[in-house]
């Protein structure tokens, strides 16, 4: 079975690009919609280019304090800097040795996070910095799971299969801002993709749990969180047409789940959304042609709906099918999904666009 088959029933378009050397793939069950959800079976990097961007790694490390996305503007921030070299055989330190990127994007973790061993995509850090997680999908064995690595005594551990990815596909992670709960999506037994959590415990993780009623039977997807406890994913409505919803606590449970705005909401082919801590920003990706992902913020207006979307920036989207956004903990740096491998650009990208009439959260 190939890359998270369940949610390729989700789109039945096969996308391709220039910058793939794979082809896209239908089998009948819209398989081809993988490469447009994921950014495509996109060209991964040589060795010599690998080992080019290890020679460069080294640079200057973050150490950053909590973040408030509402007080973020699009001037430069102030850092604490430390020297570090990166060194992906033995990487230490705070996000693993690298220097921080710019304003154009870099490849993350290249040789240990983003490799020649598959397809990564969809990042999450827990608070502290020491503990990452994200999906890859490796085509020769057919599996779409979650890796992690933790920073033990100042050095990161090899990229381990997750405790709870006991299946063919477990993918997505989301460690809420808090630290304490973990979602992502599983497929089960009917084909279609649902939303799971675990509880952080002392020892770990809970074992996981669905999330049943209210919630529809509707393939789902990329499920992230805000402070205040609401969630929000993507679902298939129908045929080729998702859409982002989200979903309030109430009594310990959700209530159900309901669309957001037409302003987000534009286009029949919606992707993948990140949701601001304090949910004054959603980052996400669409394809407004029904074929080509890229990446796009929307603001919270005063009056609490959302901010027609705007796209990001060239260097940012410089090709076709850029998804899966996600930002670091600390606020600084975004993350997304292209070519097969997972990049990291400052978050200043994002914000540069916050318009003076958007709202707080």
């Amino acid at each position: 079975m190939d890359r998270l088959s369940a949610v390729a029933a989700l789109d039945g378009v096969s996308i391709g690009h220039a910058d793939s050397d794979v082809p896209s793939r239908s089998d009948g069950r819209g398989e081809g919609a993988l490469v447009a959800l994921r950014g495509g079976l996109g060209r991964k990097r040589s060795p010599a280019i690998v080992l080019f961007g290890m020679l460069i790694g080294a640079g200057l490390v973050v150490v950053g304090a909590r973040w408030s996305f509402a007080q973020h503007a699009p001037q430069p921030i102030r850092r604490h800097l430390e020297v570090q070299t990166y060194d992906p055989t033995n990487p230490r330190g705070p996000y693993l040795g690298q220097r921080p990127p710019g304003m154009v994007p870099r490849v993350f973790a290249p040789g240990f996070i983003s490799t020649q061993a598959g397809i990564e995509y969809s990042i999450t850090l827990s608070p502290d910095g020491n503990e990452l997680y994200f999906s890859r999908y490796t085509q020769a064995k057919e599996t779409d799971t979650t890796l992690v690595t933790r920073q033990v005594d100042g050095v990161w551990t090899p990229p381990a299969r997750a405790e709870f990815a006991a299946g063919i596909q477990d993918t997505e992670p989301f460690i809420t801002p808090d630290g304490s709960r973990m979602y992502f999506v599983r497929l089960d037994g009917s084909r279609t993709t649902q939303v799971w959590s675990m509880i952080r415990t002392a020892t770990g993780w809970s074992a996981p749990v669905r999330l049943g009623p209210p919630f529809s039977t509707n393939s789902k997807m990329y499920p992230t969180v805000a402070s205040s406890g609401n969630l929000y994913f993507t679902e298939e409505v129908s045929g080729t047409r998702r859409r982002f919803l989200i979903a309030r606590p109430s009594f310990g449970a959700f209530a159900t789940p309901t669309p957001l705005s037409s302003t987000v909401n534009a286009h029949n082919s919606m992707g993948h959304a990140f949701i601001a801590p304090d949910e004054s920003t959603l980052v996400f990706d669409a394809a407004p042609d029904g074929q080509s992902y890229y990446l796009y913020v929307s603001f919270k207006a005063s009056d609490d709906d959302w901010l027609p979307a705007i796209r990001l920036n060239g260097d940012v989207n410089a090709v076709a099918n850029v998804t899966c956004p996600a930002m670091s903990p600390d606020g600084k740096y975004l993350f997304f999904q292209r070519g097969g491998d997972i990049w990291w650009v400052d978050a200043r990208v994002v914000f540069e666009f916050r318009p003076a009439n958007a709202g707080r959260g």
